[in-house]
């Protein structure tokens, strides 16, 4: 998984073709502890999605522009455009992530 760790580097993560799916988290977060502790599954299961994270804390314009104040949370970008949002404050599965995407690439013909 990538790290994004400015505006700019985001913004090139968006000019990228492909499916992209986006996690953002903060050190602090618990939550995104455990969430860290499967993504490198989700990743190995969709191979066909680049992976990056966002520390939003340390990007917290990006954060505030894109309404990003629960972590964990999730993107998914179809070339430059969002295509689905998975953005609370609560713990999430590796079942529920999963989810997410598969719905995702359902919808969107990502996968």
């Amino acid at each position: 998984m990538k790290e994004i760790d400015t505006l700019n580097s985001y913004e090139a993560m968006l000019n990228e073709p492909g499916v992209k799916c986006v996690y953002f988290y903060s050190d602090w977060c618990r939550d995104c502890h455990y969430t860290d502790r499967y993504m490198h599954l989700v990743e190995k299961r969709y191979s066909n999605i680049n992976f990056y994270r966002v520390n939003r804390e340390t990007v917290p314009m990006l954060s505030k522009h894109l309404n990003v104040y629960g972590v964990p949370s999730f993107f998914m970008h179809k070339g430059e455009e969002t295509v689905a949002r998975y953005i609370d404050k609560k713990r999430k599965t590796i079942e529920e992530v999963i989810a997410f995407i598969d719905e995702t690439c359902k919808e969107e013909g990502c996968a």
